[in-house]
């Protein structure tokens, strides 16, 4: 459900611009709840909650009847997930709508207040239908997952290679989903964890962690904040294990905090391997290889096949001839 306002928003601001959609709608965290009835300085706080939703959809693809717009979210959220499962739930699009007074007293509160589309006319009737065809998209924890990690590689998938959003969008929605993601809970998940995430009131939260990796869980028992209990408890015992808090000291984390970076290897070379490596790197040029040895505690002095001159200063001396 309220998954797909990330991906939403990802598409709007690459078919548009970041500063187009914010005229719209805040970068704020509300501190209320997702589907109440307020404004900032005349717009929705930002895109995550239900009034920057209903927004977002005004502002997708204007000129396109109802079908051509669902059926191009549609396939944008394919290929988010890697054209892993991706349905549409038909029971759940029915029950949206057999309780949708909420959603339709937000439509006519942001249309009085003049915070939808201003360069297209809005159907309000359609606009509502479509915000529920967008919260009816089905996926799995697989698939949420894909769509995570399309994230965390900067709006390319890594299944397909696809570029799916711009990078600036991309940074824009990672930044939103840190502060907003997870309801009015956002600033102590900031403080526990660390890291971009985005939850649902049916018990998904989707983690990212940018230019590493993305996970989807999915655990119905909800905390008071309208979170997936389990999946929070899980990120914070996971970025106590881990180094990949946004502002943990990486080269000190580890020693201090009994922490691991996984993203950093054992130096288990051969003396003979990082000897050719150094070698193959001072003739080439690569200096942060070079930098990277040097800082390992490398011995750059090993000397060439006749004991004379280290053989690292001889490959220097011809690269720099």
């Amino acid at each position: 459900m309220d998954l797909s306002r990330v991906i939403l928003y990802c598409i709007v601001c690459s078919d548009t611009s970041g500063d187009y959609v914010h005229k719209y709608i805040g970068k704020e965290p509300s501190g209320g709840s997702a589907e109440a009835l307020t404004l900032k300085d005349k717009m929705p706080h930002n895109p995550l909650l239900m009034t920057g939703g209903v927004t977002l959809t005004s502002l997708m693809k204007p000129t396109f009847c109802f079908s051509e717009r669902f059926e191009y979210f549609s396939r944008k959220v394919q290929g988010f997930a890697g054209n892993d499962y991706i349905g549409f739930n038909n029971s759940l699009s029915l029950a949206l709508k057999d309780h949708s007074n909420r959603l339709y007293a937000i439509g006519h509160f942001l249309k009085t207040n003049k915070c939808l589309n201003k360069d297209a006319p809005v159907l309000l009737e359609e606009l509502t239908e479509l915000s529920i065809h967008f919260s009816s998209i089905d996926a799995t924890c697989s698939s949420g997952s894909v769509i995570a990690a399309t994230l965390a590689n900067g709006g390319i998938c890594p299944l397909t290679g696809e570029r799916m959003a711009l990078p600036d969008a991309v940074r824009n929605c990672l930044s939103i989903m840190n502060c907003c993601g997870v309801n009015d809970y956002s600033g102590e998940f900031m403080f526990e964890v660390g890291l971009p995430a985005k939850s649902n009131q049916s018990g998904a939260l989707m983690l990212v962690i940018p230019n590493v990796l993305g996970m989807c869980f999915y655990s119905p028992r909800l905390d008071s904040s309208q979170n997936s209990t389990r999946a929070v408890k899980f990120c914070k015992m996971f970025t106590e294990k881990f180094t990949f808090h946004q502002f943990d000291p990486i080269s000190t984390a580890s020693a201090q905090r009994d922490k691991w970076d996984p993203r950093r290897q054992e130096f288990s070379e051969s003396k003979e391997q990082q000897n050719l490596t150094l070698l193959f790197s001072s003739y080439e040029g690569k200096m942060t290889t070079l930098y990277r040895y040097l800082k390992e505690g490398v011995n750059f002095d090993f000397p060439d096949y006749d004991a004379e001159l280290p053989s690292i200063w001889l490959c220097v001396v011809d690269r720099l001839r």
